[in-house]
């Protein structure tokens, strides 16, 4: 191909389509910078066909991408835009990911939902992955109130015990204890509560709502379950919660063992 393509007597078409293989040829031996290159000579041939010349353009866009150069990547993207009258909701969520790596979140979530739009316009899947995109350009925007309602989306259509939490942490942050207690409550009713500490801020929150009963079964559960230490701190609070509970029969122990 680089014989053929050294020739002198090519027409622009010809040489279009050499370098056209040549770029296919190293991006299957995973040279991506020569894939590049070779792109960046096919896309700068005045005379080379509107359809190869757009898609030449994306495929550099992902290139730059791949080669994590992501200033390149957006400003092939922009070019792309101008030439393409209907884009993939992909292509926007390229657009954003790239906006991601250099920081510029304020600027990714007009790409994320312009995708969202377009692929409920196309009755495509709208993908877990969008979403959690632009929940993280929300987060660091500190626009709670839009993240607590993607985590909404993501638990109603994907339930996972990390966005339990982050639509707690949500709440957190916009003041909604009782909210907070829910969430929280909801993913412990799933059985997605493990770690030590995740049961114990659920005894306190339960003791925070005042259902101090509630927390004195989880403790007792948990400690003998060997999930919650039986340490001078856990006793100390199954004390409490057994106390404010009206059971001090129950607490004593609790609190001599603390």
């Amino acid at each position: 191909l680089n014989q053929l393509r050294a020739k002198d007597t090519l027409t622009d078409y010809e040489r279009q389509n050499v370098l056209n293989y040549i770029g296919f040829v190293y991006y299957n031996m995973e040279d991506v910078p020569n894939a590049i290159k070779t792109y960046q000579r096919m896309v700068s041939i005045p005379s080379l066909e509107p359809q190869l010349l757009k898609q030449t353009t994306y495929t550099l866009a992902q290139l730059y991408t791949m080669e994590e150069q992501y200033q390149p990547a957006l400003t092939t993207l922009d070019k792309w835009f101008t030439m393409e009258t209907n884009p993939p909701p992909e292509a926007y969520i390229l657009k954003a990911q790239n906006l991601y790596q250099v920081q510029r979140y304020k600027d990714m979530v007009e790409p994320i939902e312009t995708a969202m739009k377009v692929a409920r316009e196309r009755e495509k899947e709208v993908k877990e992955d969008w979403y959690v995109l632009l929940n993280f350009a929300y987060f660091q925007m500190e626009n709670y109130a839009k993240v607590r309602d993607i985590q909404k989306i993501l638990l109603n259509n994907w339930p996972k015990k990390r966005y339990w939490f982050s639509l707690a942490g949500a709440y957190t942050e916009l003041g909604e204890d009782e909210n907070l207690i829910n969430a929280y409550a909801s993913a412990y009713n799933q059985g997605m509560l493990e770690t030590e500490s995740e049961l114990v801020t659920m005894a306190q929150l339960f003791m925070q709502r005042e259902v101090p009963y509630k927390a004195a079964v989880l403790l007792e559960r948990e400690m003998e379950s060997g999930r919650v230490a039986r340490n001078a701190k856990n006793y100390r609070l199954l004390s409490q919660a057994w106390q404010l509970s009206m059971e001090d029969e129950k607490a004593i122990p609790a609190l001599t063992e603390a």
